[in-house]
């Protein structure tokens, strides 16, 4: 059974035009397109206050926030991540991230169980990095990193978690981590494709 999981802040769509694999004999492949676009119903009743839209998505029809169709560029996203989960083992896998005085880049990560954070430092202090995931209390910690270095946090606990900064409240990231995932980080209209796959194991 196939199981697909998109991972993205924004609401996503598929559409025609995935790239062309050939699998090797007896393989096969799923491919796709993976496109990030306003969804017209919802920002129009966001712009009218609806209370049952508005609900739970940081807003009240008394007006805690104001939305409007230019509050993002959808065609720009690039923090789109695409992954493949199954019953077939995946190596482990290597995500960059980067700490500048603005912030964290990539601001989410989806990853494998098992896969490692490259953190570079590019701010004027050291700084702490740590991952945590609230439903399980699970705390993981690395040794503090100095400005201009690099550090690795391997993930050794699957679920949604936060990855923080000690020394920073405002350093802070989402990753989405699940046992054996493939994932492929993408900019929206850009094609993915998973190829080489073992019948019954995706």
């Amino acid at each position: 059974m196939k199981k697909l999981v998109v991972f993205a802040v924004l609401l996503l769509a598929a559409c025609a035009g995935p790239p062309r694999v050939t699998p090797s004999a007896g393989k096969g492949a799923i491919v796709g397109i993976v496109t990030a676009r306003p969804h017209a119903e919802l920002i129009e009743k966001f712009n009218n206050q609806d209370n049952d839209v508005a609900d739970g998505y940081g807003s009240t029809a008394e007006g805690e926030m104001v939305f409007s169709k230019s509050m993002v560029n959808y065609p720009q996203i690039d923090d789109i991540y695409v992954g493949l989960t199954g019953n077939r083992p995946v190596a482990p896998a290597t995500h960059d991230l980067v700490a500048t005085e603005g912030g964290l880049s990539p601001q989410g990560i989806a990853l494998a169980l098992g896969d490692t954070v490259h953190i570079k430092n590019a701010t004027s202090q050291s700084l702490t990095f740590f991952v945590t995931n609230e439903e399980t209390d699970e705390f993981d910690e690395i040794d503090p990193i100095a400005p201009g270095q690099s550090g690795d946090l391997t993930i050794t606990m699957e679920g949604t978690l936060d990855l923080g900064v000690d020394e920073r409240d405002d350093l802070k990231a989402a990753l989405l981590s699940k046992v054996g995932m493939a994932t492929k980080r993408l900019k929206s209209g850009a094609g993915y494709a998973f190829n080489n796959l073992e019948p019954g194991t995706y």
